[in-house]
């Protein structure tokens, strides 16, 4: 029988503000039709004191945007609105290349993976900006770090407090009756839910992922004058233990740039145990790309102020869930960003999450926790593989591209050609609407 409609509307608590946050929050606000009055009350807590985004440029795949466009049709012209012009290939994901001279094939591009839709980058900020217009009025606080939560008999209670320097929280505790962690790597509602259920912490804890990287945005002119005015703009020149890409962004004026480096031995992790990120000089950077083609070195050069980041990833999460609770995102399933496709996989779980819980709401307006555990639990069997296959590709993605894949490449261009063919699509051709019919049809059948 479906429930009746409720004078108090299904409070839900959104713990991060990124863009995992934001796009959850848009689609569970859109999963009513527009003049009908929503279900649910959305309101969104951040640690910062304002929306802001890590990072610099962001490679938005297939997959990606048609989960925006599911979401909601403006978000999809919202996204187009930022990447604006198409640029000279907006098929294309990344020609690849050599950037090592010792290599018999360093220079010449020796394969091209592209798919429709696959050539869209944009700057971080400039997105969640935009999507962040898609907003009702009034339901982000900021200055809100979630450190813990208590199980009550109407919900949840969150617990706030400052970070350090900002001011004192609006509120230090929230009742809800259902909440999403999207607090990012290093997710305070991870270690909670962990704490809670007295699971062993260190199964949650981050792993350093063996790699740091250079990054850094430039000018089209500075490009330019590195690689000439050329129709391939998006490169990944691949290198023994060391690689550098680089793509427009900007609605194609700047163009992001990350350098990695591989990093088996820890030498530059020096037993820091979270990711970080440092200002070095020239010489520090040039040193670790010794012996790559002139063209890279100019453009590494053209870095005004070379920054090193340390990349830390989760381990496979077998528990991302306490009843009344989820993570989703980085909280859930931080991976390495050799595919671009972390926020995507966020797109993907606001996306499904979204819609079991419309699908719940309209079945009873104010569920019971059995319920909404059920409901958490088919999300996590939906989720849960797919952010794991996600990591996989792109872990494996950067041993590729460093001449280490596990397949046996090694720095034969033709294997590595072959591999990154295939590979990529797995993330882009996933079907997402056979991956909502089947967790809905599971939660229908739950009743």
């Amino acid at each position: 029988m479906v429930g009746q409609p409720s004078t108090a509307p299904f409070r839900i608590a959104i713990v991060g503000g990124g863009i995992g946050g934001v796009v959850a929050a848009i689609a569970i606000l859109k999963s009513t039709p527009e003049g009908v009055p929503s279900p649910f009350d959305v309101q969104i807590y951040e640690s910062a004191s304002a929306f802001a985004e890590l990072g610099a440029g962001l490679s938005v795949t297939p997959n990606a945007i048609r989960a925006l466009e599911m979401i909601a049709p403006e978000l999809g012209a919202s996204f187009r609105e930022v990447v604006g012009k198409l640029g000279k290939q907006p098929d294309v994901w990344f020609d690849f290349t050599v950037g090592e001279l010792k290599h018999p094939k360093h220079s010449s591009i020796f394969t091209t993976v592209s798919g429709p839709g696959a050539g869209q980058s944009v700057h971080r900020t400039e997105l969640l900006n935009k999507l962040i217009s898609h907003l009702p009025a009034g339901i982000a606080h900021f200055s809100h770090t979630c450190t813990n939560y208590e199980k009550t008999a109407k919900g949840i209670t969150l617990s706030f407090t400052a970070r350090d320097g900002s001011e004192a929280p609006e509120f230090s505790t929230v009742e809800a009756d259902y909440v999403i962690g999207c607090d990012g790597i290093r997710s305070n509602m991870r270690r909670s839910i962990y704490e809670q259920r007295g699971l062993d912490l260190a199964k949650q804890e981050l792993e350093y992922a063996n790699w740091s990287l250079w990054r850094g945005i430039i000018t089209r002119e500075a490009f330019e004058k590195s690689f000439g005015v050329t129709d391939h703009e998006k490169m990944v020149h691949c290198g023994y233990g060391r690689h550098i890409l680089h793509y427009p962004i900007s609605q194609d004026n700047m163009f992001n740039v990350i350098a990695w480096v591989r990093d088996d031995d820890q030498t530059t992790r020096a037993g820091r145990t979270g990711p970080w990120s440092e200002y070095l000089d020239h010489e520090t950077m040039l040193k670790d790309f010794e012996g790559f083609t002139p063209e890279c070195i100019r453009l590494l050069k053209a870095l005004e102020k070379p920054s090193r980041w340390g990349l830390f990833m989760l381990p496979e999460l077998k528990v991302i869930s306490d009843e009344r609770i989820v993570l989703i995102g980085d909280a859930a399933h931080a991976m390495t960003a050799h595919c671009g496709a972390g926020a995507g996989s966020a797109m993907e779980d606001a996306l499904v999450l979204a819609t079991l819980l419309k699908t719940m709401i309209t079945h009873t307006s104010h569920p019971t926790t059995k319920q909404l555990a059920q409901m958490t639990e088919i999300y996590e069997r939906s989720r849960t593989p797919r952010g794991k296959q996600i990591a996989d590709i792109s872990a494996e993605a950067g041993l590729i591209a460093e001449f280490a894949g596990s397949k046996g490449e090694g720095d034969d261009v033709e294997k590595i050609a072959a591999t990154s063919q295939v590979h990529v699509r797995k993330i882009w051709d996933w079907d997402t609407v056979g991956a909502l019919k089947s967790a809905v049809e599971e939660l229908k059948a739950c009743w």
